[in-house]
């Protein structure tokens, strides 16, 4: 099971699930990047507080361009290479298809969704007993450093690959970190 970003929420809710015996999926190992896993500790960006916001969300949505777009995942890129712009007009792209900018504040429902379940997410977390694996990047102003310093409190058991100038997009900043990781995974 690999995780980033949005992902980390059904990730979690398949470990808890797993933990409450019901999932029959089995899940061998995990891996996770920058995500909120802690929702005490994420940090939206501006763009995500406006976008949360029911005054403002529809008419931020409506309003959005790839600009705009690109502008917002700049402040979350680090610093190891430059912002891979083929990479960010790809999910403009993919987010512009049937309209979907026009819907970008109704995708933000995982932060409320990740409050509500944080103890029984967070549990299942941290007593997960399959291999875990965090590619994770320090700079990343969401879910960096600050997040994974509880991660390596927390679960101690975890492997913990710390990227001090990658942002939050590990497997677009970093491939060959993450790559290794799901090699190590397959492995176990």
């Amino acid at each position: 099971l690999e995780c980033h970003d949005y992902g980390v929420s059904p990730g979690q809710e398949l470990l808890a699930r797993r933990a409450e015996g019901r999932l029959s999926v089995e899940i061998t190992a995990t891996i996770w990047h920058n995500g909120g896993l802690y929702p005490d500790l994420h940090r939206p960006t501006l763009g995500q507080q406006l976008l949360v916001d029911p005054d403002t969300g529809v008419d931020v949505a409506r309003a959005m361009t790839e600009e705009l777009f690109t502008g917002g995942v700049a402040v979350t890129w680090g610093e190891r290479h430059a912002l891979d712009e083929f990479a960010v007009h790809q999910m403009w792209e993919s987010m512009q298809a049937r309209g979907g900018q026009g819907r970008a504040h109704e995708l933000l429902h995982y932060m409320a969704e990740r409050r509500e379940h944080a103890p029984r997410w967070s549990a299942a977390l941290e007593r997960d007993s399959a291999p875990t694996w965090f590619v994770w990047g320090d700079l990343d102003p969401v879910s960096g450093a600050h997040m994974i310093e509880r991660v390596e409190t927390n679960i101690p058991h975890a492997t913990v690959l710390r990227l001090v100038d990658v942002g939050h997009w590990p497997t677009l900043e970093a491939p060959d970190e993450c790559a290794a990781a799901v090699r190590a995974a397959v492995a176990v």
